[in-house]
């Protein structure tokens, strides 16, 4: 499990081990209350995690490897 809060324009990616508004590789924008569910993980894929909005956004990721 890993928690972060970005601020705004910073950006942190989490490299899978096994295979505010929040921008998830360059495209999905999840706002407060929304959640992703990521299939078919490609072992040493990177996921980019980028705060896009006006504040800081908060989140919680769960790699379930």
């Amino acid at each position: 499990m890993f928690a972060s809060i970005l601020q705004p324009e910073n950006k942190v990616a989490h490299t899978s081990l096994s295979g505010g508004q929040l921008k998830i590789n360059d495209g999905i924008i999840l706002k407060p209350g929304d959640g992703a569910f990521i299939t078919e993980v490609v072992n040493g894929e990177e996921f980019i995690f980028e705060s896009v909005g006006k504040e800081a956004v908060e989140f919680v990721l769960f790699d379930l490897a």
